[in-house]
């Protein structure tokens, strides 16, 4: 049943890879698709590793974690943390955008109904 979710962590891989490679083509595209794919990714990368956990619960902590995330990003709490770190400054963003949330939402609830309806049947 992990496989499932494997392949699905890789797609989403592979999906965001393509948004940053080709982000001068499709523009204002890129963000909004990743956010959406980025909580997907999340999701089933922690499926992989705790396949107990349900849908609602881990849809739920995953969406709670992006907007800690994004919050943090209206606080300016990121320059605290960085300090001039590239990997903290990529992976906390540095612009806070309420359309952010949005995405996130639809993410966690697109993975959430697949996993629910589609992927957790046996």
């Amino acid at each position: 049943m992990r496989i499932k979710y494997i392949v699905l962590s890789l797609i989403c891989l592979l999906c965001g890879s393509m948004l940053v490679l080709f982000a001068e083509f499709i523009g204002p595209v890129r963000g909004s698709a990743g956010d959406f794919l980025i909580v997907i990714f999340i999701y089933s990368a922690l499926k992989i590793f705790f396949p107990l956990i349900s849908p609602p619960v881990l849809s739920a902590a995953v969406l709670c974690f992006s907007f800690t995330v994004e919050f943090i990003q209206l606080l300016h709490l990121d320059r605290f943390f960085s300090k001039g770190s590239l990997f903290i400054e990529l992976t906390l963003g540095t612009t806070f955008d309420p359309v952010d949330l949005v995405f996130y939402s639809a993410g966690c609830a697109a993975v959430f109904f697949t996993d629910k309806y589609f992927l957790s049947r046996d």
